[in-house]
C-alpha cells in the first residue's frame, strides 16, 4: 500500500478499510495491526504468550498525539463509543495512551481496541465529519 506521503508500507487486509478511511480524513498513522494478540504470541510484537493471550482479539494504531485524539473525539460523538473510550477495563472497552520519557511526552499515541469493533468504527468514520 502506498502512504499519502508515497511511502510503500504493509499493512494488515483486516485493518485496512480503517487506514483508508483515517488517511483520508487527513489523518497520519505510524504503526497498525489487526490482531495484536496474534503478532506477541507468534513474536512479531515483544510480549510472547502472555501478551499474546491479553491483547487476544484487539486491533492496534499508532498515531501522532494530534490525529489520535481527533479520531478517538470523533468516534465518542457516537453514543456507542462514548462508554467503550472511557472504560478500558470493560470488555468492549478502549485502551488509548501516551508514554512519556525524559524529554517529555513521545509524539504518539498507541489505541488498542477489540478488532470485533472495526466495522462499527467504520460506521461512525462514514458519516460526514463531526463540527470542531
Amino acid at each position: 500500500m502506498t502512504t499519502p506521503d508515497g511511502t510503500q508500507v504493509a499493512i494488515d487486509a483486516g485493518i485496512l478499510p480503517l487506514i483508508r478511511i483515517l488517511w483520508g480524513r487527513g489523518w497520519s498513522t505510524m504503526g497498525s495491526c489487526q490482531d495484536m494478540g496474534e503478532a506477541h504470541a507468534r513474536g512479531g510484537a515483544p510480549g510472547g504468550e502472555r501478551a499474546g493471550a491479553f491483547f487476544a482479539g484487539y486491533a492496534w494504531l499508532r498515531m501522532p498525539n494530534n490525529d489520535a485524539g481527533a479520531f478517538l473525539a470523533e468516534l465518542a460523538t457516537d453514543a456507542a463509543f462514548t462508554g467503550r473510550l472511557d472504560r478500558w477495563t470493560h470488555p468492549d472497552g478502549w485502551y488509548a495512551y501516551c508514554l512519556h520519557g525524559a524529554a517529555g511526552l513521545y509524539k504518539s499515541t498507541q489505541i488498542y481496541f477489540p478488532a470485533r469493533q472495526l466495522d462499527q468504527v467504520l460506521d461512525v468514520l462514514d458519516r460526514p465529519p463531526a463540527a470542531q
